[in-house]
C-alpha cells in the first residue's frame, strides 16, 4: 500500500504540474489572440487610410491628365 502511495503521490504531483503547464499556455495564447485581434484592428484601419489617400492622388492624377489632354 505504501508503494501505491508513493506512485499516486508522483501522479498527483506531475498533474498539478501539468495543469499549472496548461493554464500557463492558455494564459500565454489567449494573450496572442488579443495582440492578433487588436493588430488587425489597426491593419484595418491602416489599410482603409492607405487606400483612401491612393483614391485621393488617382483623381488629383486623373485631373492633371485632363488638363494635360492625356
Amino acid at each position: 500500500m505504501e508503494k501505491f502511495e508513493e506512485f499516486e503521490h508522483r501522479i498527483k504531483r506531475a498533474l498539478n504540474n501539468l495543469d499549472a503547464k496548461i493554464s500557463y499556455l492558455h494564459d500565454a495564447t489567449g494573450q496572442l489572440k488579443n495582440s492578433f485581434g487588436e493588430f488587425q484592428e489597426e491593419m484595418d484601419e491602416f489599410m482603409h487610410f492607405v487606400g483612401n489617400h491612393v483614391s485621393d492622388h488617382e483623381q488629383g492624377l486623373i485631373r492633371i491628365e485632363k488638363r494635360m489632354g492625356i
